[in-house]
């Protein structure tokens, strides 16, 4: 399938639009209608503020409109706002913003990029599908979030913001979805008041569909539930919430690169390949997220509280095949966190001072073995990435505590009316502790464990059934199908790191007119370094962390029908931590991080919303990205002079139209929407097998309702060209093919309706 030249028609009705701009306030003015685009609220700087008032690179999408473009997940994010692209592995998902993020999907590492569910950041990258249901709004913050946000904020924040009870009011609505792939999906939420101070809302979601790959993965069967109760005084108010959100299936799987080299392809279609004919049937995904939080505030007199407490578990029970690689991991983790904030104001200062703790643990169980090869090399522990024989293997147990405390404040002093100077530091302390064991698992002709190897166990003991060494054993439930007498060294050493660092931003805000704001700001960000299980290479115990400074200006506008964003940046980018594959003898094949020494990254972005006419809505955005790595060494690989960044396409480009069509007391909508990026390396050892290729992909959608919208009939088509394109890859040298990739979502198409009382 083609990738579309889509940016040549789009850019020139951009430059269209912005060379008219001026004469927009003009027609309004002369026109008997007026068509008004509505004000978006958002609380990305911890207080609230209009969108069109905030000075910073931020975007904001209503839930409405994210659930009409399908997107369920944080995954798809990046087709409604440019620059975000989002990488999956397994349960994992890497979010990037402009070209900073992570591809480290071990447990060692962690996102560049915040992801903030309710106030609350949820730290790693698992988890970060499980929102996506009855919200208000999500907002996306381009650049260092370090002063308000610290917790791996290096490239920006995605902040997802579900809709709230509502006092006095019984409300709620159902939505339904038929479509091929036998995908089908539900959701609805309840409001009511249970007296004049107190409101519950519960909200439930399920969606599942076939396997988008003929081997049966790419698959869904996901749902949750989530209930909140407001209870509100004069003085304070208190919110409660609590979810739960369950992933089954088989879930994705990732395919052998280049498509174009046979392996990739079917009659054209990469998805009518069975791609590991010869693996086990056993493939799954039982992953289960929860968690509860309260948000109280109160208005002290001399200032407003706001305390955050949540408390969020993540538990993880998957079974994978690439090739006839096989990997059996448990993930469990849990995090504590509190945030607590004063705001007020003094005199022309407006203040805010808060303080952050976070405390959390992952403990990581992973089961790596081959099937039905041979043997490589002498030794009879050959590790199974290099495809070793069939009866070793390569496990993984790990425990990853975390630690953060913050203390944060900002200033905005109004110095005139039409001007401000903001200003804030956060300082950051954080631990990072990890006590590996990685190890090869053996096979043994003899009944029992060998009593001589007093540091070997079964691996069924690390899932809590005690063997004495000496003793038979039987497998559990995680090995019932593998051979049996395995056993596994437990000898672990723990090591640990401490990292400390205060972030800055400081800012100059102008109201050139009434609706028309201009601001520079200069911010950094901080994302803590680590501890390695292991050093080897270019890599060392520890690495260090990594650091983002921002010079950014912008101009926001609202005039009557039309919102204008424009935005430019310069980053400079030290010590971006990247994993590389390394074969350490004794131990296998391990991730070994490291850091990239210094990089920069440039562009410009266009936000443009028109209410063209009472009937038309249009929006634009256009990105424009430069970066470079700088030369570096990672793993066996050397960059000499520096090329782009992962996930950094030069231009992204996303569109939609609508137009709606009277019909009395009904109305016929037919909405349009588009995403463009050109060229983009997923890999930061840049290969031709893991650059995407420019790619167009459009969605169209014909909705039916009354004019009063509390029903409605939609027909929809998303990636109507069924574009072929990637979402990330790896590599992963050894599994029958260096390089590895995760298809993006082909064509869908099908029914949705829904109902609002």
């Amino acid at each position: 399938m083609q990738a579309y030249k889509a940016y040549v028609p789009v850019s020139a009705l951009a430059m269209t639009l912005l060379a008219t701009y001026p004469g927009f306030a003009q027609q309004a003015e002369s026109e008997t209608y007026s068509p008004e685009l509505q004000e978006i609220i958002v609380t990305a700087q911890k207080t609230a503020h209009s969108l069109s008032k905030t000075a910073a690179a931020i975007s904001a999408v209503s839930g409405e409109n994210l659930a009409e473009s399908g997107i369920a997940n944080a995954n798809s994010i990046g087709s409604t706002v440019t620059g975000v692209a989002v990488a999956t592995q397994g349960t994992a998902s890497n979010l990037s913003v402009r070209g900073v993020g992570s591809s480290q999907f071990s447990p060692l590492g962690g996102s560049a990029v915040g992801f903030v569910q309710d106030g609350v950041a949820i730290e790693g990258n698992i988890g970060l599908t499980s929102g996506f249901y009855d919200l208000e709004r999500v907002e996306v913050m381009k650049g260092p979030q370090g002063t308000l946000y610290g917790l791996n904020a290096t490239g920006g924040v995605i902040a997802v913001v579900s809709a709230k009870p509502q006092l006095g009011e019984t409300s709620g609505a159902l939505d339904g979805e038929y479509g091929n792939y036998n995908g089908a999906s539900i959701s609805g939420n309840i409001n009511v008041p249970l007296n004049q101070h107190m409101a519950a809302r519960v909200s439930g979601t399920f969606n599942s569909h076939d396997p988008y790959v003929s081997n049966t993965y790419n698959d869904a069967k996901q749902g949750g539930v989530r209930g909140q109760l407001l209870m509100e005084q004069d003085a304070w108010s208190l919110l409660l919430g609590a979810d739960y959100y369950h992933e089954g299936g088989v879930g994705d799987t990732q395919v052998p690169l280049p498509l174009s080299s046979g392996r990739g392809t079917s009659g054209g279609n990469p998805f009518n390949v069975n791609y590991f004919p010869t693996t086990g049937t056993d493939a799954h995904r039982d992953d289960t997220y929860w968690g509860v939080r309260a948000e109280l505030n109160a208005d002290l007199g001399f200032a407003n509280l706001t305390v955050l407490p949540a408390y969020r578990v993540i538990d993880t029970d998957d079974i994978q095949y690439i090739n006839s690689f096989r990997a059996d991991v448990i993930n469990k983790s849990s995090q504590t966190s509190v945030e607590a904030r004063l705001t007020g104001d003094i005199g022309p200062v407006k203040w805010l001072l808060g303080g952050y703790g976070f405390w959390g643990e992952r403990e990581y169980n992973g089961f790596f073995y081959s099937t039905g090869y041979t043997p490589v090399g002498a030794s009879p522990l050959q590790n199974s990435f290099l495809e070793g024989d069939s009866i070793s293997a390569n496990a993984v147990y790990s425990q990853t505590p975390k630690e953060s405390q913050a203390a944060f404040g900002q200033l905005t002093w109004s110095v005139r009316d039409d001007l401000r100077l903001v200003g804030g530091l956060r300082y950051s302390h954080d631990t990072r502790e990890v006590s590996p064991n990685i190890s090869y698992v053996l096979k043994t002709t003899l009944p029992y464990v060998p009593s001589v190897l007093s540091s070997f166990v079964p691996i069924s003991q690390l899932h809590g059934i005690a063997i004495s060494p000496g003793s038979s054993f039987s497998l559990n439930s995680l090995l019932a199908n593998d051979p049996a007498n395995l056993y596994i060294d437990t000898a672990s050493v723990t090591r640990s790191a401490e990292f400390s660092h205060v972030d800055f931003k400081a800012g100059v805000e102008y109201d050139l007119t009434d609706r028309t704001l201009a601001y520079a700001n200069v911010t950094s960000g901080y994302k803590a370094g680590g501890v390695n299980a292991y050093a080897f290479g270019n890599g060392s115990l520890t690495y260090k962390p990594e650091k983002l400074t921002s010079y950014e200006v912008g101009v926001r506008s609202r005039l009557g029908s039309v919102r204008l964003h424009l935005n430019g940046f310069y980053w400079s980018y030290k010590d971006h931590q990247e994993g590389a594959i390394y074969n350490i003898p004794g131990v296998g094949t391990q991730l070994v991080i490291e850091n990239i020494p210094s990089g920069s990254l440039y562009g410009a972005d266009l936000d443009l919303g028109w209410q063209v006419t009472e009937n038309d809505n249009l929006s634009l955005a256009v990105s424009r990205l430069e970066s470079d790595t700088g030369p570096f060494s990672i793993g066996s690989f050397t960059e000499t002079k520096g090329h782009e960044y992962v996930n950094a396409p030069h231009w992204t480009i996303n569109g939609s139209y609508e137009h709606v069509f009277p019909l009395g007391d009904y109305e016929f909508v037919a909405r349009g929407e588009g995403h463009y990026q050109s060229d983009s390396n997923l890999e930061i050892r840049f290969s031709q097998e893991t650059l995407q290729k420019a790619y167009f992909t459009a969605n169209v959608m014909f909705t039916f309702r009354p004019v009063s919208n509390n029903w409605y009939v939609t027909a929809f088509s998303r990636n109507i060209t069924d574009e072929t394109y990637l979402v990330g890859a790896i590599k992963a040298p050894g599994l029958k093919a260096d390089y590895w990739g995760n298809l993006g979502a082909p064509r869908t198409y099908g029914i949705r309706g829904g109902i609002k009382f």
